[in-house]
């Protein structure tokens, strides 16, 4: 599937993404909760605001039932395609393991995010059990 280019389609995608997660826990875990993430994304007008919201939905997915959070990501690739913040942070994850540290802020938070999206994944304990000794080291350098 093509999708149109531009910040405006991004935006509309974004929206989308996050209220499809939404309507999952809604049915999942009903909560009035939801009903309030749902208005402050029907509310964000930035791209950031709206990645950040399926950056921490996402992460929120771990803690569904395997077999509810196995359909939704089902659901998501087909309805969506490919998450592309997910890749970047996936990219980011995997150049820090492989460098041996997180070397900024902006790593720091997509290894974080990145990791929580995989931490009910049975075959990525080890991946998840790396990334948090990274996380952790990257926490405790003094500050410079």
């Amino acid at each position: 599937m093509v999708r149109p280019r531009g910040p405006r389609n991004e935006a509309e995608q974004l929206r989308a993404r996050a209220f499809f997660i939404l309507d999952a826990f809604e049915e999942a875990e009903p909560s009035p909760n939801w009903e309030r993430f749902r208005q402050v994304t029907t509310q964000a007008t930035r791209l950031n605001d709206l990645r950040t919201i399926n950056r921490e939905l996402r992460g929120a997915m771990a803690g569904l039932d395997p077999s509810v959070l196995a359909h939704v990501r089902r659901q998501l690739l087909e309805r969506f395609g490919e998450d592309p913040d997910y890749e970047k942070d996936k990219v980011a994850a995997g150049n820090a393991r492989t460098r041996g540290r997180i070397r900024s802020e902006r790593e720091y938070r997509a290894v974080q995010a990145y990791a929580d999206s995989i931490a009910a994944d049975v075959d990525a304990h080890e991946e998840f059990d790396a990334l948090g000794g990274l996380l952790d080291e990257y926490t405790s350098r003094p500050a410079t």
